[in-house]
């Protein structure tokens, strides 16, 4: 029998993401697939399991979208907080046959990232180096976005507006990693001749 699911995304919502409903429905039948008690728990601990899936989740399918059009953005600070995922990280300050190489957060790197809500691309620019942030971070990374400044159609991240989540897309973390060792043996091979 199934059982409403708008508490769990009216709690899901709370923390701040935003999932399709068909996501969350297919979640919840995985989960108890695998615990069939899953309905008896509270709904705390019902959130949490499910928070864990969304961590590994890829946003580009399961994400219905919560920020505005950041592309039309400029000189405006985004009020609140957005969970958004990182498809993919590059150090622009790097030329194109090194900037996959890890690189500490210095004020010489300026890591460019492609995020998405589910809804659409959105271009961020660390605009000051944060320390919990590198090239080699698991595509499909999940971060929480708060009171970012946007210039240009761009979301520019500092240490404090920017809270890691965690989690990763393992098809989006291979495809990363093929393209990050192209790039670093290219490198390589540029050093020997």
């Amino acid at each position: 029998m199934a059982e409403p699911i708008e508490p769990l995304e009216a709690e899901l919502r709370a923390l701040g993401l935003h999932l399709r409903t068909d996501w969350v429905r297919a979640c919840v039948v995985h989960i108890r697939s695998a615990n069939p008690n899953f309905s008896n728990q509270p709904l705390p601990q019902q959130v949490q399991q499910i928070y864990m899936h969304f961590l590994q989740c890829d946003l580009n399918l399961a994400g219905a979208g919560t920020l505005p059009r950041v592309e039309d953005m400029h000189a405006v600070k985004l009020e609140g907080r957005y969970v958004v995922q990182v498809d993919e990280i590059t150090n622009i300050s790097q030329g194109s046959k090194t900037r996959y190489q890890r690189a500490d957060a210095s004020v010489s790197r300026c890591l460019k990232l492609s995020l998405t809500d589910g809804a659409q691309r959105v271009t961020a620019l660390e605009y000051k180096p944060i320390r919990a942030l590198h090239v080699h971070a698991p595509a499909g990374l999940k971060v929480a976005i708060t009171d970012a400044f946007v210039r240009g159609g761009m979301l520019l991240l500092l240490p404090e507006n920017l809270d890691i989540l965690g989690g990763q897309v393992e098809r989006l973390e291979q495809a990363r990693e093929k393209v990050a060792d192209c790039f670093n043996m290219d490198a390589a091979q540029a050093r020997l001749k």
